[in-house]
């Protein structure tokens, strides 16, 4: 049984509905960008993008989470640094997988125009997929997508 599941994607890549089937298999389910709004206090995109000083503080709360809890999905890591912060200062007997989810941009952005996010309502989606780039999931992304220990399931 795996203690601590990541689950990362682009926007819209469906991970909170992923993460949902998990929380019915028990796991807490532990959404980075709620952490990160907590932190800032916004729920503005354009504030919420402009994290990358945070990634430490991140870190320390998920790590919070996963101490605290037998069994976490984490959704939505966006930064490298975070994802190396948070398995450098986990517990060594806990057990990790790493999920991504693939989905073709025009259906990502399908998504996108469907969904009615507050955060997105001022935002097109080019826009947001590069917010997520300057964070750093393009370089989380390629990582993801080499390491061994990474499922990556076609989520469309």
């Amino acid at each position: 049984m795996v203690d601590v599941i990541f689950v990362c994607g682009k926007i819209c890549s469906g991970k909170n509905t992923f993460c949902q089937k998990l929380v019915e298999e028990g796991y807490v389910h532990v959404v980075v960008s709620d952490i990160v709004k907590k932190i800032t206090q916004s729920t503005d995109r354009e504030q919420l993008a402009d994290t990358k000083h945070l990634d430490q503080v991140i870190a320390r709360e998920l790590l919070v989470q996963i101490r605290e809890n037998n069994r976490v999905v984490i959704d939505g890591i966006r930064q490298h640094s975070i994802l190396v912060a948070l398995v450098i200062g986990m517990p060594i007997n806990l057990s990790c997988e790493f999920v991504w989810l693939e989905v073709p941009e025009e259906e990502l952005k399908r998504r996108f125009l469907t969904r009615s996010a507050e955060k997105d309502k001022n935002i097109e989606f080019e826009q947001a997929l590069q917010k997520d780039d300057v964070l750093g999931l393009g370089e989380l992304e390629r990582w993801f997508k080499k390491s061994l220990r990474t499922q990556i399931i076609n989520n469309y």
